[in-house]
């Protein structure tokens, strides 16, 4: 096997020259664009914006896998205006009964 200075230095990655990589970034304009869809904040999707707690709550499910055990289901109701969560349920399965239950707590929580 050869493993002199030459084959070193033919095997060697040199760093490109300041030249070249405007050369390939000029290159590479072209070849990116721009995304096919524009971003938008929901924020300002919303024409009638909350003013006080307790005007809109938003509902989430979100599973959780816990290792070594199984996956588990987080119900939760949100307050929109102030980002408090109302109410929370842990639960076993996915199904409306949770959802429903999770709201009443909600609804207790408020009176």
């Amino acid at each position: 096997m050869e493993a002199g200075k030459k084959r070193l230095a033919s095997d060697t990655v040199r760093q490109a020259t300041s030249n070249e990589v405007k050369a390939l970034r000029s290159e590479a304009h072209d070849l990116i664009t721009r995304p096919a869809f524009e971003v938008i904040k929901a924020a300002d999707e919303f024409c009638d914006r909350t003013t006080a707690p307790n005007q809109l709550w938003q509902s989430d499910f979100t599973y959780l896998k816990v290792i070594g055990w199984d996956w588990f289901y987080l119900s939760i109701i949100l307050d929109d205006y102030s980002r408090y969560i109302i109410a929370w349920k842990l639960c076993t399965n996915m199904k409306v009964e949770d959802v429903t239950d999770t709201l009443k707590l909600a609804l207790q929580a408020s009176d």
